[in-house]
């Protein structure tokens, strides 16, 4: 039988356990939030401009912007 004492003892190491996956959640929930507005933001202007994606196109803007990153591609 579960006494009332136990039960607080649940309670309290669920609480101490909560915490920690619900800011990996949020962060999760955060970088995938991010990545889909760029990939919306980018996918409305090739349909505004009437455009494909051009990966060449892409990597040499990256360049020109001189993205660290980017230089090595």
């Amino acid at each position: 039988m579960v006494t009332a004492q136990s039960k607080f003892q649940i309670m309290g190491s669920i609480y101490k356990i909560e915490p920690a996956k619900t800011l990996e959640i949020f962060f999760l929930n955060s970088r995938i939030f991010i990545l889909g507005k760029k990939w919306i933001k980018i996918l409305f202007a090739l349909w505004f401009q009437g455009t494909t994606y051009d990966e060449t196109l892409h990597i040499q803007n990256l360049k020109a912007k001189n993205v660290p990153w980017a230089m090595a591609l």
